[in-house]
């Protein structure tokens, strides 16, 4: 009887160390510390953020043949003077203007692009014609020059000494400080504006205007037939 209830016992705890070997086999690995996820967040946070800090800064979109742009500017600017005289006779050129937003892009990015013209026998308005880069027909009308934002009085464009074209001057004004400043305010507006006025030399007036709520600017203006560069602030 002894004998019979030792061999049972034997039995019994065979079973139970098999059973606990295969259940210890079957365990599922023990997960990663809090601490060891803690630590890799911070090391994809701090990769993230070196490559935040060195990466550089977005293409101006300006395009590579600058001198091409002449051409370009010529043709608009007898279309749009063509289609003036059409109005009246007696119309001079006096600013051309143009913005682009977050990149100096024609077809992308350029969302304003005006021939304006003046006459001393209807000294109330400007005679603008806007000319369109995306094929679309372009459009006349008037505006009062009060309604126009310009911080001086102009005189008709001496074409003979329009000699740097808009993407040449802002590729000037990059090289000054554009470039920094879009470095540090990717969402950006920048006006574009060939004038002379009374007294002065012909100048291409450029600004950025930062649009991320910060108030920031950048103004510059470019000799148009030097070349030459003053930033302003």
């Amino acid at each position: 009887m002894i004998s019979l209830m030792l061999r049972r016992g034997i039995i019994l705890l065979t079973l139970v160390l098999t059973t606990a070997l295969i259940l210890s086999g079957c365990r599922r690995p023990v997960a990663p510390s809090s601490s060891s996820n803690e630590q890799g967040a911070e090391e994809t946070t701090s990769q993230a953020e070196e490559k935040e800090t060195t990466g550089t800064v977005p293409a101006s979109g300006l395009p590579q043949n600058l001198a091409g742009i002449t051409e370009t500017l010529k043709t608009e600017t007898q279309r749009a003077n063509s289609l003036i005289q059409e109005l009246r006779g007696d119309l001079e050129l006096v600013i051309v203007a143009m913005t682009f937003e977050d990149s100096f892009s024609d077809l992308n990015n350029l969302t304003t692009n005006y021939y304006i013209f003046s006459t001393p026998n209807d000294p109330s308005f400007y005679y603008m014609v806007n000319m369109p880069r995306d094929g679309t027909a372009p459009k006349r009308f008037l505006m009062p020059k009060v309604d126009f934002d310009f911080d001086f009085s102009v005189i008709a464009i001496p074409l003979d000494q329009w000699k740097i074209n808009y993407a040449q001057a802002v590729q000037a004004v990059e090289k000054e400080g554009g470039e920094n400043f879009r470095s540090q305010h990717s969402h950006f507006k920048t006006t574009v504006t060939l004038a002379i006025p009374v007294t002065q030399k012909l100048a291409w007036y450029i600004t950025y205007r930062a649009l991320d709520g910060s108030g920031a600017t950048f103004k510059a203006t470019v000799d148009a037939n030097a070349g030459t560069v003053v930033v302003l602030s």
